[in-house]
Order: C-alpha cells, then structure tokens, then sequence
C-alpha cells in the first residue's frame, strides 16, 4: 500500500498545469485538464468560454517562456483597494467613466498585452483595458460599483504583479526595481570575466605549468558566481520553455555553458590547458549586456512620452515669493499654484487663469480656431495656446498631465501600436532562426564529437552559439521605428501608431481636401451679388455660421461684422452643403450655390430666404505657395494624386489645373459619405485633411493626415496630425517614411548576412569562442550604425 502511494506521488510530480506549465503534486482536474490552482482554472475556464483559447498559441510563437505562474492568492493582499482614502487617491474620473492604472511585473511578449487587454471579456466589471508595453502598465476603466479589490486580485491570478500608481514617476521607480536584479547580474559577470581574462591571457602567453594551474583553478573559483547566479535567466527560460515544448536560443546557450564548465573543470582536474572559463565568463556578460540595451531600447523605442517634449519650456518666468521677483525655470518643475509671467509669443506650459493683464491668445492647437481670443482677469487659458499680446500673468490650476492638452497627449500615448508587416515578419525569422540555430549546434557538436574529438567540438559549437545571436534581427525593425517617431516628434509631427509609418511608406493613392489643406483656408468675401440692403441679414448671416468650423463660415462670420446671437431653430448643418435654420418664423439657408459653372476662382455661396435667393457671397482661398512642388514630388514617387472636395467642381478643377492634375483625379461637389465611398474603392490610400470635417473619409482611409484642426478631435480622426507648415511637414514625413522602410530591408539583409557568414566561419573553425563573443554584439552595432546612416539628416 505504502509502494502505491510512494509510486503515485511520482508519478503526479510529472504532472504539469494547463495554463502555467508548472508541474504538481496536487493537481486540479478539470474538462480534461490539469491544472496547479483555482486560479489557473478559473483563467483557463474564462478564456475558453470566451473563445480566448488563441492567448496560448501566441505565448508558444512569441518564444519567450519565463514562467506563467498566477500569483499566490495569499501572496499579497489587495483589501486596502476597498478603502475610499485608497480610491480617493487612484482612481481617475474621465470621459469613459473610473479608471486606474497598474504597474505590472511578468508582461514580456505580445501573448501578455493579448491577454491583459481581453481582461473585460472575464471581468464583468472591468468596461476596457489597455496596456503600454513599453512602460509595462495596464490602464482600465471599471464600472462605479465594481470590485477593485476583486479585479486587483484576479489580474494577480493570472501572471502579473500588479502596483497601482499615480504618476509616470512610479512606472519609473518599479522599473529600476525590476531592472535592479538584471544590473547585479551584470556587475558580477563583468567583474569576473575580467580577472578571468587577466589569468587566461598569462595562461595562453605560456605561464608554467605550476602558475596555469593555479590560475586555472582561481578562474574556475571566479566562473561559479556567474554560473549559479548571473547565469540563471538563461536556466529557467530553458526550463520553462522545454515544459512549454517549445524551442528558444537559451536552450543551446544553457547547454553550451553547462557543457563548457564540466568539460572546463574535467581539464582543469586532469591538468589540461583548456578550461573555456574565459569563454563562459565572456558569454554570460555580453550576452546579458546586450539583452538589457535591447531590452531598454525597445521600451524607448516604443515609448511615446517625447510628446509631452514637444510643448516643454525653458525659460518660463514663476515668480519666487521669498525673493520678490520672476526667475527663469523650466516648464517640468512647475507645479499648481505657481504665478508665472507669459511674454508675447510665448505658449502657456500648463493650464491657468488670467490674474493680471489683458490680451489675445491663439488657440487653435485646442479649438482649431485661428481667430485670437481675447482674455482678461479670472479668464482660462490653455496649455499649447499661444499669448500674442503683450504679458500676462497667470496663475497655474493644472498640471501638465492634468492639462486639456495633456490629456490629449495621454489618449495618444495610449493608443495600441499594432505591429507593422515588417515588425512581425523580423519576429517570426527570429523564431525560426533559433530553431535553425538549436538544430545547427546540435549538428556540430556531435559531427565534430565523431570526427575531431569532445575539445574542437565544444569549441566550434560554443563559438557557433555565440556569435549566432539573433539581437541583430531583433532590433532590425524596431530600432528603425524608434529613430523615426523619435525624428517625426522633433520634427512637430504626431505618430499615433508605427504602422502609420510602414502604410504611409507603401501608400499608392494620396487624396487630399481642398480647402485648408492644399489652399491656405483663409477665405476673404471678394464680392457680393445682391440687390438688398443686407446690413439687417448680417444678424441673421452670423447667428446661422457660429456654430461651425468651416473655414467659409468664419469668412461670412467676418464680413457680417456682427456679434448679435439670434435664436434658431431647426438648425442643421449639413458637410459639404451648408447651414440652415428657422429664425422668427422665416427660413434661412446658407450654403453652396447652385449655378456657378462659368466661374472657376471663386467659391460661391447663396443665402435663401424661404426659397428666395437674397444674395450670392464670392468667396477667394489661395493656394499654399509649397503645394505645387509637394504634389510634383509625389507624382515623381509615382503615387497617384486626388482631390476630393465639398467645392463646387469647377473651383476643385481650377486648383487641379493650377496643381498639373488630371481632371478625372479631381472630385468635387463631394459629401463626406461619397469621398468615403470613392477611398474604400481604392488600395493602399492615403488621406490627407482636415481631422473634423474629413473624419469619415479618414477612417476608410489605410493611413490618414490631419493638417489643422483642433489637436484632439484631429487625432481621434486620424493617424498622424501636423503641429507645423503643412507642406513642408507633409513632404518631410514622405522622405522620412520612406527612408525608415529602406532602412528596416537593409537592417534584415545585413543582420540575416551577418549570421550566416558568422555561423559559416564558426562552423568550419575560423572563429575561436573568445573571437566570437568579441564580434557578437559587433552585428548589433551594424544594425544600429546602418539605422543612424540611413536616416542621417533627418533631423534637420
């Protein structure tokens, strides 16, 4: 009985959990599945139920196995979520409803974000949540009677540690936390490798045999902290991905290493000189090296926080109460409550209130309004707005992460970056290049076994693994990304999403709005066509045009010289044709004209009353100066060039002729349903426009432009939004796009040409262990060289 129950307890150690992978001696059987705890049962159950099975085919092709273990539920406890002081101080209140945000240990590859963000399919308390890989957080949005305490919990269950945070300083501080343990195992692999290399350089130089011997076991004493310790991240990815059944390059680096120390040791106790201790040593730090700088560099890289630099100070005037006077300071160390002095040009760092002065502000970056608005005392102003008057002195109410312009930047930020075609693509040749690798090394090592003896063997294997590591192809896409967010951010050029990128790089079609975007916007009233007195319709013409953003509207709204608001009814403005409403028992439409094929330069406009035509408005736009040399640069990249416009088709043909344009390319007359309508027909399009009124059409659109046009609904509309000269940003963003996909193609050739000849030179014998871990971060180095060359000049 006592055998049985001993061979039973065996045979359930070989036993291993469906969801983490961990073995049990108590397993939980469920559905034919076995299972280590509740809590990896309740996750398998809940993503089963809800079609969520895919999470597990993800995490095995993604190749980064490091242990899925759920959280231990009495691990930590999460009952001071419930507190109100606690939520208080957490949770956020916004346009969606409440929200918090985690910082979450144990998020490492695409499965994780996957997961994390069908978290609202098994909580039905949580509403949405998104993840930021790059600074490893989760934001959701719960309902007002949800559970934190609970959705706190069941994240925890399933794999990451989560800390609730505030700030962006907190993300900050768990990082260094987590990263802590990888600097340690650095700092002990570097500082051994390099008294390893002191005596192993004596040893080669030919130290006597006493002296080698003596080093030999003072190096063997020095490799043990970096086998046990500094090498362990490689251990247990290896053993997490040999029970996942899954091959990773820590697998062949793993043996490698455990196979060089016994060998190493076995020479050293039999009183051969050659240990392979350098080697091992060598392996281990720049191997750990190079995984944190990539490591790092894709978090820069995906991080998206540069924003905020676009609209940071130095130079800002705050007052010091202690000292009596106004001293310069940078826009970051500003805080609520600071009284600062905004000279003439200068853009308000945060949101404020008027306490002294009186002025004008430019606040089209938040409204889209160009027209300045005048501000006196107790009046708000914005961050981004720009002061065009004499000074100010205001009073901060806001943060800039509180701001109305932070809060837009914020929405950016978290925006999910789906992966290009070429991110994914340097993805799944980085797993198969480590199965090839593993299969390569395998081949060597017992080729050479049978053929030139168990010392050139793990010598031409250990050279083979080492120079073979895919960092090179790793960082070939993402490096490329990175540098070119991080130039179109300098450059006042918004990226929502690096795909934008890639689709503006293989965009064929360009369609471009008239006005505003290829025309300066700027309407002026040449003339009028009437034969009433319309000083009394002036009321009448500004009341009906208020409401709208149009560029025609604010023209007439001008020409009206009137501020009287009448009250309408029955108000309905229609895109691409007008505005219309009911005043005193008369209606009024305001819009576009009818008849007017005889005339090419001019937008015109009627104004009916009760069906009458009261007057016709001539209104004149000019093209931009830079248009023309955009459009003929395009047309030298053989993309195709639309127009598509509310305008009458005659004015739209006008500027096509001006813009040497085809007349079938120029479409006017056009609803915001029909230009829809015309880009869905097409491939591998482009939208160039504004962000409100062009809405529609961007979304049909595979990557759209916003050129003016209030910053947040621009970028809720589309994928990338201009801050500076449309023309000259547009024709910057082309070349740069461009280059950033030539350089992604070369970054793959050179790193793909780099490893094959590498593991060619390896395999034949050319390349020692020490030689190959000397030239391995060197493939690196030329993906990040080519990147830099490749993109040179962009920054100016």
């Amino acid at each position: 009985m006592n055998k049985s129950i001993l061979e039973n307890k065996k045979s359930r150690v070989l036993l291993h959990c469906t969801h983490c992978g961990d073995s049990t001696m108590s397993p939980i059987r469920s559905d034919k599945q076995i299972f280590c705890c509740h809590g990896c049962q309740t996750v398998f159950h809940a993503l089963k139920e809800k079609n969520l099975l895919q999470y597990y085919k993800l995490r095995e092709r993604a190749g980064i196995n490091t242990g899925i273990k759920p959280t231990d539920i009495n691990q930590d406890d999460f009952s001071y979520m419930s507190q109100s002081k606690f939520q208080a101080e957490y949770l956020k209140l916004n346009e969606n409803g409440l929200s918090i945000k985690y910082y979450l240990e144990g998020i490492h590859c695409v499965a994780c974000v996957w997961l994390l963000e069908k978290v609202p399919h098994f909580i039905t308390e949580v509403n949405s949540a998104r993840v930021d890989l790059s600074k490893s957080t989760l934001e959701i949005t719960i309902t007002p009677e949800a559970d934190l305490e609970y959705i706190t919990s069941e994240i925890s269950k399933i794999g990451y540690r989560p800390h609730p945070i505030k700030s962006n300083e907190e993300v900050e501080y768990y990082k260094l936390k987590e990263d802590r343990l990888k600097l340690i195992q650095i700092g002990v692999a570097g500082a051994c490798s390099a008294n390893i290399m002191l005596y192993s350089i004596s040893i080669y130089a030919g130290a006597g045999e006493i002296f080698s011997n003596v080093f030999g076991w003072v190096s063997f004493i020095l490799t043990l902290p970096i086998i046990f310790f500094s090498a362990l991240p490689f251990y247990k990815s290896s053993l997490s991905s040999i029970k996942k059944k899954t091959i990773n390059i820590d697998i062949p680096i793993s043996l490698a290493i455990i196979l060089a120390s016994i060998t190493g040791f076995y020479n050293l106790v039999m009183g051969i000189n050659h240990f392979y201790f350098d080697s091992i040593a060598t392996l281990v730090f720049l191997l750990l090296t190079s995984r944190y700088l990539v490591h790092k560099s894709l978090q820069n890289g995906l991080d998206s926080t540069g924003l905020k630099s676009l609209f940071e100070q130095s130079g800002i005037l705050r007052f010091n109460k202690e000292l009596d006077y106004f001293e310069s300071i940078h826009s970051e160390h500003l805080q609520v409550g600071d009284m600062l002095k905004i000279r003439q040009g200068q853009s308000f760092p945060n949101d404020g209130e008027v306490i002294e002065g009186e002025g004008h502000v430019n606040n089209s970056l938040i409204s889209g309004e160009s027209t300045p608005i005048k501000v006196t005392i107790n009046d708000q102003v914005f961050a981004g707005a720009q002061n065009i008057s004499e000074d100010l002195i205001v009073r901060v109410t806001h943060s800039f992460n509180e701001s109305t312009l932070g809060k837009i930047i914020s929405t950016v930020e978290s925006t999910n970056n789906s992966k290009t075609y070429l991110h994914s693509l340097t993805d799944k040749l980085s797993k198969w290049f480590v199965s090839v690798v593993f299969a390569l090394s395998l081949f060597c090592f017992f080729y050479f076994l049978n053929t030139l003896g168990i010392d050139i063997a793990i010598k031409r294997t250990l050279s083979l693994i080492i120079i073979s590591c895919p960092c090179a192809l790793g960082l070939a896409s993402p490096l490329a990304l990175a540098r070119a967010m991080s130039l179109a951010r300098r450059s006042g050029i918004i990226i929502k999403s690096e795909r934008s990128i890639e689709e503006l790089a293989n965009s064929k079609s360009i369609y471009f709005d008239k006005t505003g975007t290829l025309t300066k916007g700027n309407f002026t009233v040449s003339w009028v066509d009437s034969n009433l007195d319309l000083d009394k319709y002036k009321e009448i013409i500004y009341s009906l045009e208020k409401k709208s953003s149009h560029p025609i509207a604010k023209a007439l709204r001008e020409w009206s010289r009137n501020s009287e608001n009448l009250k309408l009814t029955n108000y309905k403005e229609c895109p691409g044709s007008g505005v219309s409403a009911t005043i005193a028992g008369n209606h009024y439409f305001l819009g576009k004209a009818r008849n007017c094929s005889d005339l090419k330069e001019n937008t015109i406009v009627e104004f009916n009353e009760n069906d009458q035509l009261l007057a016709t408005f001539f209104l004149s736009d000019e093209l931009r100066p830079e248009a023309f040399s955009l459009i003929q640069s395009l047309k030298e990249s053989d993309k195709n060039i639309f127009i598509l416009s509310g305008d009458q088709r005659v004015n739209v043909e006008f500027i096509g002729e001006k813009l040497s344009l085809l007349t079938s390319n120029c479409f006017g007359d056009q609803t915001p349903e029909s230009k829809a309508q015309i880009i869905a027909k097409d491939h591998n399009t482009l939208m160039v426009g504004d962000g409100a009124n062009d809405a529609i059409a961007m979304k049909e659109a595979n990557v759209s432009i916003s050129v003016r046009g209030a910053m947040g609904i621009s970028l809720r509309a589309s994928d990338i939004y201009l801050t500076n000269s449309p023309m000259e940003s547009l024709k910057e963003l082309f070349i740069l796009a461009n280059k950033t996909y030539k350089a992604i193609k070369i970054n793959l050739a050179l790193s793909i040409s780099y490893n094959v000849f590498g593991i060619t030179l390896a395999f034949l014998g050319y390349i020692s262990p020490l030689v190959a871990a000397v030239l391995m971060p060197i493939s690196s180095a030329t993906v990040i060289i080519a990147t830099l060359i490749n993109l040179k000049g962009r920054e100016s």
